[in-house]
């Protein structure tokens, strides 16, 4: 397994991951650091742990924005689906009534008066 050496906010970190996970661990450790460094510079007096916490509650934060966003587009993709389905049923059901009473029309004008 190996063991990798990142660096978040100036502080050294080593970290074991899959054989084959080492460039995606090196990619989310740097976007951490990124995301730790600028809250860092926002506040330099806050402690290594405080940024930690209150950057992973950030970006759960987002991920929760952004599964909403997803549900909703899901939800309007299956709203747009359900109405284009309702729509198609319509249109079907106009053209059997359209038939029926063309064929009604039919049938009239051959029956004898009586």
């Amino acid at each position: 397994m190996p063991e990798l050496n990142i660096t978040i906010n100036k502080t050294n970190y080593q970290l074991n991951c899959d054989e084959g996970q080492e460039q995606q661990l090196q990619e989310m450790a740097q976007k951490l650091n990124d995301r730790v460094s600028a809250l860092a510079q926002a506040l330099p007096h806050a402690t290594q742990s405080w940024l930690l916490v209150t950057t992973g509650i950030l970006l759960l934060d987002e991920i929760k924005d952004l599964n909403h966003k997803l549900q909703d587009e899901q939800e309007n993709q299956q709203h747009v689906t359900y109405d284009d389905f309702l729509h198609q049923i319509d249109k079907r059901l106009d053209n059997i009534i359209t038939l029926l009473a063309a064929e009604d029309d039919n049938t009239t004008e051959n029956k004898p008066i009586i």
